[in-house]
């Protein structure tokens, strides 16, 4: 990824959930373990409009994301580690984004759909 993609561990990057519709902005949104986001701004050699593809983890009061593809708007695909982390954190704090339903169910959660990624090495275990 650092190589291919010019995306340096730690970078990070505004991404919307999809889909949101003609939305532009934060808006609250049920999402499910499958999930896709698209790219906001660059990040290394990606601009904005990529596809990001990947899973979701719930827990009670958290939603933790690993994006493992992205896909250009040609089709191209390359393969990423990105994690869903907080924007106020500036990429900088593990431990994926607060659910706006705390307490909900296990294989759902809602989210507001203006969140970040960060490239990170591996995924943890």
């Amino acid at each position: 990824m650092e190589d291919t993609l010019h995306i340096p561990i730690s970078n990070g990057a505004s991404v919307t959930f999809l889909p949101v519709g003609d939305f532009r902005g934060a808006a609250k949104l049920d999402v499910r373990q499958s999930a896709t986001v698209q790219l906001e701004e660059e990040l290394g050699k990606l601009g904005g409009g990529v596809v990001f593809n990947g899973r979701l983890f719930f827990t009670a009061d958290r939603i933790h994301g690993l994006f493992t593809e992205a896909k250009t708007k040609d089709g191209t695909t390359y393969p990423v580690c990105l994690e869903l982390v907080g924007c106020s954190t500036r990429w900088m704090q593990p431990g994926g984004v607060e659910r706006e339903d705390v307490g909900g169910p296990a294989d759902s959660a809602v989210i507001f759909s203006a969140q970040c990624v960060r490239a990170v090495r591996q995924f943890p275990n």
